[in-house]
């Protein structure tokens, strides 16, 4: 649905711009959260519920696949110590290249990931994106364990975390595309 920014009375701007603040609006009968800076610009706006913005949703499930890259290059290190490969060989035990790929594949995962949810998020449906996000963790996962255990056993995880990618940058194009026209 379309979100039209009123300008706010020049006196209230002055004051506003004056005290350097930013107004959060939630209109009283409508689901939609609108964020204007002091000069009465629209910043940002995204539908609420129980006064959460979506795009929240969104920014969480960022989050929580960085901490994931993070977690996976903690467990990394620690294969690099149990297997005592010396840095900077990123090669020397079965076990530990496993451990560096499924880190590096998912490095090369979240280059395509984050941009396609935001874009998803933004012109599309925040909170399809953020459930769409989530399987991609979910996959990311299986991804890790199986590919630990057997890479042979690496496709489901990997296919279970690219398909809502290639949904959320295929989903976000078109949606970005509509916005524009």
């Amino acid at each position: 649905s379309a979100i039209f920014a009123t300008r706010l009375p020049a006196q209230l701007c002055r004051f506003l711009a004056s005290s350097g603040k930013i107004i959060r609006q939630v209109a009283a009968n409508s689901r939609q959260s609108t964020v204007m800076d002091a000069g009465g610009l629209l910043l940002s706006s995204a539908p609420t519920l129980q006064g959460i913005m979506f795009m929240e949703l969104v920014a969480i499930v960022i989050s929580l696949a960085l901490l994931q890259y993070s977690v996976f290059g903690m467990l990394v290190g620690k294969a690099r110590g149990t297997y005592e490969i010396k840095a900077p060989a990123i090669t020397g035990h079965p076990i530990f290249d496993r451990y560096y790929r499924v880190h590096m594949n998912t490095l090369e995962q979240l280059i395509i990931f984050i941009p396609s949810i935001l874009v998803f998020g933004h012109f599309g449906n925040a909170t399809v994106a953020a459930g769409l996000g989530v399987v991609f963790l979910i996959g990311r996962l299986m991804f890790l364990l199986g590919y630990v255990k057997d890479p042979a056993k690496r496709g489901p995880g990997f296919l279970i975390g690219y398909i809502p990618t290639f949904v959320l940058l295929i989903g976000g194009l078109i949606y970005a595309i509509r916005a524009a026209l």
